[in-house]
């Protein structure tokens, strides 16, 4: 169990050091879609809901592959009424196939801390989990950037053991 908590620690640490420092690797000729996408998702990863940011690190032919993080909230307020807002981030490696009309496939792990109350001491406590998912859908955007739209069928494995029916649907823009 401890192994298993320090993997998934591991691969969180390194997507956010490769999203922090990405530079697009492909080269400048064969980039043929936008590389920046920024989008609000209801459903998915993020709960019921989430603003997402999403960059392209490959693209050549009609074939992305991209990383993906986001920013969600169930409560902005805990039980006792104040600010102690619970906090869900899901980072994601998706690879998409087409041009404006594009395939989706994709999986990841959503980072959550909910405040929760202490059974014995009755004051807020956190408590952290990662949660597995996968997503299969598709997503419109022209190659030249703007409007995206996204719909997909985004299962969430709850505490990496509870199998769980999903889906998400999004709008944003590209460039």
């Amino acid at each position: 169990m401890w192994h298993s908590k320090q993997l998934k620690y591991k691969f969180l640490i390194v997507i956010s050091l490769v999203i922090i420092n990405i530079k697009t690797f492909a080269q400048h000729d064969s980039v043929t879609a936008p590389v920046n996408y920024f989008y609000l998702e209801v459903g998915g990863a993020g709960g019921y809901g989430s603003f997402n940011y999403q960059r392209a690190i490959f693209s050549e032919n009609h074939l992305i592959f991209a990383l993906g993080i986001g920013l969600s909230t169930y409560h902005l307020k805990d039980y006792l009424n104040k600010i102690n807002p619970d906090i869900i981030v899901p980072f994601s490696v998706k690879i998409f196939y087409g041009t404006n009309h594009k395939i989706e496939l994709g999986a990841g792990e959503t980072y959550s801390s909910i405040v929760m109350a202490d059974p014995t001491e009755y004051t807020p406590k956190r408590k952290k989990n990662v949660h597995s998912f996968f997503s299969i859908g598709y997503q419109f955007n022209k190659t030249a950037g703007g409007i995206l739209f996204r719909v997909a069928y985004t299962p969430i494995i709850e505490f990496n053991a509870y199998y769980r029916h999903w889906a998400c649907i999004a709008l944003g823009f590209s460039f």
